[in-house]
């Protein structure tokens, strides 16, 4: 209990001072789709061009076995896993 009351103590002398520098205090935790999208895109669009570029032949051996239209259809699905795997992680921690 005064673990909590000196966690609630040191939140509002934190606000307080927010307040003496003229902000207020705001923590946002939300991503909107567009956030997710840019962050998932540039993560995937990074990783896929280091690999193309030093391993050509697990690029080639992708378009040889399944085609673009395989490897487009394995990008989305691991892109979906990738988006929903930390919100199950999430739930468990």
């Amino acid at each position: 209990m005064a673990a909590s009351r000196s966690m609630s103590v040191s939140k509002a002398q934190d606000e307080g001072r927010l307040a003496e520098l003229g902000y207020t205090q705001e923590l946002r935790r939300e991503w909107s789709l567009l956030h997710n999208f840019g962050a998932s895109f540039s993560i995937i669009s990074f990783t896929s061009v280091e690999r193309t570029l030093t391993e050509r032949r697990l690029f080639s051996y992708g378009l040889n076995t399944g085609g673009p239209g395989v490897m487009s259809i394995g990008w989305i699905i691991v892109s979906i896993f990738s988006t929903h795997l930390p919100r199950y992680v999430g739930k468990d921690g």
